[in-house]
């Protein structure tokens, strides 16, 4: 049964039984249920399903034995996210490529012991995956109602290197957003700089020109990302091409949660910021809805603001009223010598 207005799409209804495809629910590969859609609800049940030969394990942390499958084609391309909620313990959530039950390939997983699922992954248009729903018999028996929905989102719009997104020219920036959809390039490096992680498959990118109205030549400049669960990866470039980067020296730290990067910019010069991420949690420790946020922030060192406004103070005489603009402080220069 679909429900709700969510569904834009609803499932084609299950084949008439056959010799091979007993009714009630599709418990057997070969007769796994087709979906159709980009945003769908689907209410099922794995009441009497059962594990057949050559199945896969949809979960390495927990056996199943009561799985229920579904097939479906992406219309479009863009980041997939499959949730159950379920009327038992411990829900076992699986994507496939291939269409062969003893010869799948295995994208996506997660089991949790909660009464919740929840995978996301990169789908293809014109490529057709095979969900699989499973329970541990040590949990509620492992059967009873299961809520089944998909949403396919499009990629972000500063998914590749040549769509990055351009930062306000201003002392002052933050954007956020999610890494759901987005993909690595053929090429592209990846981002750690010492301390990152290199198993982060997703990336999205900025692009930014250091002002030049700032009475300075070298402008100090701070990065901060912030993730869920997780410090995002953070990268500065210059080039005008994914294959002539020249890596900006970055010094970087992370607390657990966010990661810090500064740099020395030179004044009119363009730079490329990349923040590499994950959209799931493919260990299965977070089920979180909000995995795969972040929140990047760019901003000019504070004195370096403060002094360059300075600059521009007004002084006046007194009589009569008669105003000048007089430079304050050091030369602003010398602030390419602070410490990072």
């Amino acid at each position: 049964t679909v429900v709700g207005p969510a569904s834009r799409h609803s499932p084609t209804p299950a084949p008439p039984p056959s010799p091979g495809c007993p009714p009630g629910v599709p418990a057997n590969f070969e007769c796994r249920q087709t979906l159709t859609g980009n945003n769908l609800i689907l209410v099922t049940s794995n009441l009497n399903a059962t594990l057949e030969s050559g199945e896969p394990s949809h979960s390495s942390i927990v056996s199943g034995g009561s799985s229920i499958w579904f097939t479906w084609t992406a219309p479009s391309s863009g980041g997939v996210i499959l949730t159950v909620n379920t009327g038992f313990r411990q829900p076992m959530l699986a994507v496939y490529t291939g269409s062969v039950v003893s010869n799948l390939t295995q994208l996506a997983n997660n089991a949790s012991p909660y009464k919740f699922a929840r995978v996301v992954f990169n789908a293809v248009a014109g490529t057709t995956y095979q969900i699989a729903v499973d329970g541990s018999p040590g949990a509620d028996n492992g059967q009873g109602s299961i809520t089944l929905q998909l949403l396919l989102n499009p990629p972000p719009s500063n998914d590749a290197f040549a769509s990055a997104a351009p930062v306000i020219p201003d002392m002052f920036f933050q954007a956020g957003g999610s890494f759901i959809g987005a993909t690595t390039e053929a090429g592209e490096p990846l981002h750690t700089n010492g301390n990152g992680n290199a198993a982060f498959q997703q990336t999205v990118w900025w692009t930014w020109t250091a002002p030049t109205n700032l009475g300075v030549t070298s402008i100090p400049v701070k990065l901060t990302a912030d993730g869920v669960s997780f410090p995002p990866n953070l990268g500065g470039y210059r080039a005008t091409s994914l294959a002539g980067l020249t890596n900006v020296a970055l010094i970087s730290q992370t607390n657990g949660m966010s990661r810090t990067a500064s740099f020395l910019a030179a004044a009119g010069t363009n730079y490329l910021i990349a923040l590499g991420g994950l959209h799931y949690d493919a260990v299965g420790h977070n089920i979180s809805t909000r995995f795969g946020d972040y929140r990047l922030r760019l901003e000019v060192r504070a004195m370096v603001r403060s002094l360059a406004a300075r600059r521009q103070t007004p002084r006046c005489s007194h009589p009569p009223v008669r105003c000048v603009v007089q430079p304050l402080g050091p030369p602003l220069d010398s602030l390419a010598r602070l410490p990072q």
